[in-house]
């Protein structure tokens, strides 16, 4: 039976109680939506996902987390961020989310390496990139970090690095010449043993210079030349003989191989070049004609003596 009281009598009414009992589990229902999309957002999130309270104490650890660092949420929440931090960094870490309490600002990236580091369940120390964010909540600061693993990358990195050493190394010693240039046949680079023939002290002197600025412009109508044909047919120009003036006015012989450079879509981009100097042994070839020639009419003569 439905019962209301007499609103002059300034009795409750039972039917008002009702509907604010109503609407309020009505905004709870919501908030509890609400709070069950905003975990199932964090726990789908590709990226780890760490909040802690003002004390570093971790109050959120999501799955990309757990996996992350080897541990079960269950297992971390209520527990100190050191967990999850080298030892050595425990002290600077600390000191730095002060600082940054301090700040007001909203977030920030951690990616300076010694700084960006954790510490999985199994004791390894890996490398990661860090942002961390801050919100005031009912007086109450709670911090907010998303981490990515990096240990892959930068053990790429470093592979990519030494492997550019290596050929930087090989490029500067191997025993011949070797440069490279862009579609209009303009330098971007060259080692060591070309550049001295160019009279630069320096490998890098090069870069943007033609065949018309150094000591073989005599022949630079003839190279440029072989670059056209190697861009345009995209065929490589292999060990062919060639002219060479060097820086001290010299001219020697060189045996030249050019391929084409492409560049990500499969264009031709350019020509790379390396040639070895084979003046010497042209000379010696050719003192070895010579006197080949010279003992031939030698012996011809004595022959036309012997029968004459």
């Amino acid at each position: 039976m439905k019962t209301e009281s007499n609103p002059a009598e300034g009795e409750p009414s039972v039917s008002g109680d009702a509907k604010d009992i109503s609407e309020r589990k009505g905004i709870e229902k919501i908030q509890q939506e609400d709070q069950a999309r905003l975990s199932g957002l964090i726990d789908s999130a590709m990226d780890a996902i760490v909040s802690t309270d003002e004390q570093q104490n971790i109050i959120l650890f999501n799955t990309a987390a757990e996996a992350l660092f080897g541990y079960a949420a269950a297992d971390v929440i209520g527990r100190s961020l050191d967990l999850i931090i080298p030892p050595r960094f425990h002290a600077s870490h600390r000191r730095h989310m002060q600082e940054f309490g301090r700040t007001g600002i909203t977030s920030r990236s951690m990616v300076v390496p010694g700084v960006a580091q954790g510490l999985r369940a199994s004791g390894e120390v890996f490398y990661m990139e860090v942002s961390i964010s801050q919100v005031e909540i009912g007086g109450r600061k709670i911090f907010t970090a998303i981490l990515r693993d990096i240990s892959a990358r930068r053990q790429l990195e470093k592979k990519v690095r030494e492997t550019n050493e290596l050929l930087q190394m090989v490029l500067q010693t191997v025993p011949v010449r070797i440069f490279w240039k862009d579609a209009e046949s303009r330098y971007l680079g060259c080692n060591a043993e070309f550049a001295k023939d160019a009279g630069l002290t320096q490998a890098s002197q090069i870069i943007g210079k033609d065949d018309y600025q150094l000591s073989w412009k005599e022949q630079a109508d003839l190279y440029r030349a072989d670059d056209r044909q190697v861009m345009q047919s995209g065929i490589p120009k292999l060990r062919f003989e060639e002219p060479v003036t060097t820086a001290d006015g010299q001219l020697h012989w060189a045996r030249t191989s050019k391929v084409p450079m492409f560049d990500a879509e499969g264009k031709v981009n350019g020509v790379l070049g390396v040639y070895d100097d084979f003046t010497e042994s042209r000379r010696d070839a050719d003192q070895l004609a010579r006197t080949t020639r010279l003992v031939e009419a030698i012996s011809q003569a004595q022959t036309r003596l012997i029968t004459g």
